[in-house]
């Protein structure tokens, strides 16, 4: 009975990750996935965001600014890429 229970658990749980991926494939949008401070060799610290696309990995930089219109102080849980 347990048994039934959890197989029936994961596949819903397998169905729901399955159409989260298709959306970020069909929408062309990304999630954070991690954010790191980038500093070696570099005179203006620069914010490196990780996301995860339907597609795979990508990364961007923004430049690291705790105020101000010109950089971000964290990296934005979403985006999405025209």
């Amino acid at each position: 009975m347990r048994t039934r229970r959890a197989v029936a658990y994961l596949k819903i749980f397998l169905i729901l990750l399955v159409a989260a991926w298709f959306a970020l494939f069909a929408a062309s949008a990304g999630v954070l996935v991690k954010s790191e401070v980038l500093t070696e060799g570099q005179l203006v610290p620069k914010l490196g965001c990780t996301y995860f696309t339907g597609f795979g990995f990508t990364k961007k930089e923004h430049i690291l600014s705790d105020f101000g219109p010109i950089g971000k102080a964290v990296c934005p849980r979403f985006i999405e890429f025209d």
